[in-house]
């Protein structure tokens, strides 16, 4: 039976939200990366030892006084915005000549219209996830899918088709309008103080998550265990010819990284190898160039060694993502891949798990490295 041990990012605390979120990927994984081979799957919420940040911290557009000279608070100020323009286009009219395109984008916004009801999704809905996961890599799948499309309608019909159920075009119908919505007019509505609103939390949980591990002392050590157990566990239930994958998401990545590149230290048993190491949207490079991770500051020029115990490293970053970092200029034996999908600078961070184009290079690296096993 493989192993999976999923290190979640910042922000994350245990709740109903993240429990629907585990299953969801959980069912994703199983649907169209772990089919037909037995795997487990283990999520430390190393997020709870993390003290709560007061919400009110965040609401600096509430002040009571201004200190401004004169912009008003409904023009943005330079920030700028979180997608391009593209005004008269629609994602109907797009797929006839980016198919893979359009079927990733209508799942991944599918996915994110689920998590938003607050449901997993159908055993329909998950059929489509992994038809679109194969049409990554079958252009010719991905036209089968999208059919000659041209306007959204079109376009939504052609995909529910493919599940042999009417039970989902209003879902798909809904998602196809919805990245069709965000093509035409994020440039021209995306208001200053949404923007405002979904980055600020975002960025003080990443700064309040970060700063917590790596204050040296009791709450390290309680996040440490708390990730140890569970690598623990799934090192002790594998047989020897059994693999044992970890995934990490962004601040987990880092807590990984550490805890792998010195077994004693983190309490991890010294025979402990992890067949392979996934960090996404993570940060090991950044922390391991300041110094903050097993190792200390490297000199001019040199690189750390990758953990001895992984014996393979991918490291996957959306370029516009802008907590995510290239792990090679720190670390040997690691491989950064560039991870491009259509979203906004908001949402990039938190996207990777939900596009069928990871789950399509997840399975295919696995199969690689032959870990579907």
């Amino acid at each position: 039976m493989a192993q999976i041990v999923f290190v979640h990012g910042v922000a994350t605390r245990s709740s109903p939200a993240l429990d629907l979120a585990e299953q969801s990927m959980a069912d994703l994984l199983g649907r169209v990366v772990f089919q037909g081979v037995a795997h487990a799957i283990l999520a430390p919420r190393w997020g709870d030892h993390v003290p709560k940040i007061p919400r009110e911290i965040y609401a600096t557009r509430q002040a009571a006084a201004s200190f401004s000279l004169g912009i008003r608070d409904d023009e943005p100020a330079g920030i700028g915005v979180d997608e391009p323009s593209a005004a008269g286009s629609s994602l109907g009219a797009l797929a006839a000549d980016h198919p893979q395109f359009a079927v990733d984008a209508v799942l991944t916004r599918l996915a994110d219209d689920a998590e938003a009801a607050h449901r997993r999704l159908t055993a329909d809905e998950l059929d489509l996830f992994a038809a679109a996961v194969d049409a990554q890599d079958d252009a010719d799948k991905a036209r089968a899918l999208t059919g000659r499309a041209g306007s959204d309608a079109a376009l939504a019909f052609a995909i529910q088709a493919e599940a042999e159920s009417m039970s989902v075009l209003s879902a798909i119908t809904d998602a196809v309008h919805g990245v069709t919505d965000r093509i035409r007019n994020a440039a021209s509505t995306v208001a200053y103080g949404l923007l405002h609103d979904a980055v600020r939390p975002a960025v003080g949980l990443f700064g309040g998550d970060v700063f917590a591990y790596l204050n040296r002392g009791t709450l390290r050590g309680l996040i440490q265990q708390t990730v140890g157990d569970k690598l623990k566990a799934a090192w002790t239930a594998k047989s020897p010819d059994e693999p044992l994958i970890v995934i990490a998401h962004s601040m987990g990545g880092v807590i990984v990284t550490d805890m792998l590149a010195d077994l004693t230290a983190a309490g991890l048993p010294a025979t402990l190898t992890v067949d392979f190491l996934l960090t996404v949207g993570s940060q090991p490079g950044l922390f391991q160039a300041v110094g903050a991770l097993s190792g200390g500051v490297p000199s001019a020029g040199s690189r750390q060694p990758r953990p001895p115990c992984v014996r393979a490293w991918c490291n996957v970053f959306d370029p516009i993502d802008p907590l995510a970092f290239a792990a090679g200029p720190m670390f040997d034996g690691v491989e950064d891949l560039e991870f491009n999908s259509l979203t906004g600078l908001v949402s990039a961070h938190t996207t990777y798990f939900k596009r069928p184009q990871f789950y399509a290079r997840l399975r295919s690296r696995l199969a690689d490295l032959s870990l579907l096993r």
